[in-house]
């Protein structure tokens, strides 16, 4: 367990975090007394007097006031998303040194340390981001909203939480229960026609208040299964191109390209960005070349003025 060499330096790290709020020393004091007690362990475990505080009593000062500390690298290895894409989240209030007890704040490749120092890029060594809890659920308690948490590892179980309560969120199981969730479901989704096949026949069905209704397709073309698939597609790409000529369906060439390359995906048949171009490769990588004189030509513009 680290232990730290400045009296002041862990204040300052997490000041600088949190600014413009104060955290005086006899924070850090009571709550190295607090986690002594609770893990029964010496206070030397945690810091002593003069103030050499560890990273348990950092986490426990920032989780009281509504943060949280997430192991973002260990040695030379990053652990969560990129600095530049958590940098997007407005949660994220910047990260900490662990060894140096030094924070950092701001943008991707502009870090501006407590020391008032700016850096490209994180120092080797533990670090850790520091995010607002809360900032997932803001939005629900500024509009006064109920909602509710599923987790992945229990499914049929979840957290209501109303803002009558304050938003005390309330453990409740759906297993069991599990058809009259989907009957519940079923009343807001609005039913709609299925398309089904097998290496026989292709049928459309049709939702009735008794049920199902099937209807057989192309069933007097004789045609094989493998001609009534090919004919089916082609008159369902006809009328969804139709459709996004005459302007029915919004941002209809681009759902159309990822369903395709979504298909090509699930069947394996890759393709590469410049397999879309009607260039030559050759062409591709003269123009590619002229954009970068251009960027060298405006730089230099740039530079002179």
């Amino acid at each position: 367990m680290s232990v730290f060499s400045n009296a002041h330096i862990a204040r300052d790290a997490i000041q600088h975090l949190l600014y413009p709020d104060i955290i005086p020393e006899i924070v850090f004091h009571n709550t190295v007394a607090l986690l002594a007690q609770e893990t029964r362990t010496p206070s030397s475990n945690f810091g002593d007097a003069s103030g050499h505080w560890t990273m348990p009593v950092i986490e426990r000062i920032l989780n009281e006031r509504g943060y949280m500390c997430c192991l973002a690298q260990t040695t030379s290895s990053w652990h969560l998303d990129s600095p530049k894409y958590l940098c997007k989240n407005p949660g994220v209030v910047g990260f900490l040194h662990e060894c140096q007890m030094l924070s950092y704040r701001g943008t991707h490749r502009k870090w501006k340390c407590q020391n008032g120092e700016i850096v490209e890029k994180m120092p080797n060594g533990t670090i850790w981001a520091i995010h607002k809890k809360w900032t997932p659920l803001e939005q629900f308690y500024k509009k006064r909203m109920p909602f509710s948490i599923s987790t992945r590892e229990i499914p049929w179980k979840i957290y209501e939480a109303e803002p009558t309560s304050c938003w005390h969120a309330i453990p409740i199981s759906y297993k069991g229960r599990e058809k009259a969730v989907s009957r519940q479901l079923s009343k807001w989704k609005l039913p709609s026609n299925i398309l089904m096949s097998n290496d026989s026949e292709m049928v459309m069905c049709t939702p009735t208040k008794k049920g199902w209704k099937t209807t057989g397709v192309l069933n007097y073309e004789c045609m094989t299964p493998s001609d009534i698939s090919r004919k089916v597609t082609e008159r369902l790409i006809d009328s969804y191109v139709s459709n996004i000529e005459r302007g029915n369906v919004e941002h209809g060439w681009s759902s159309m390209a990822h369903a395709i390359f979504g298909l090509m995906q699930f069947y394996k048949i890759h393709v590469t960005p410049q397999s879309f171009s009607d260039l030559t490769a050759e062409e591709q990588e003269e123009l590619k070349q002229y954009e970068k004189n251009i960027i060298k030509a405006t730089k230099k513009m740039q530079n002179t003025e």
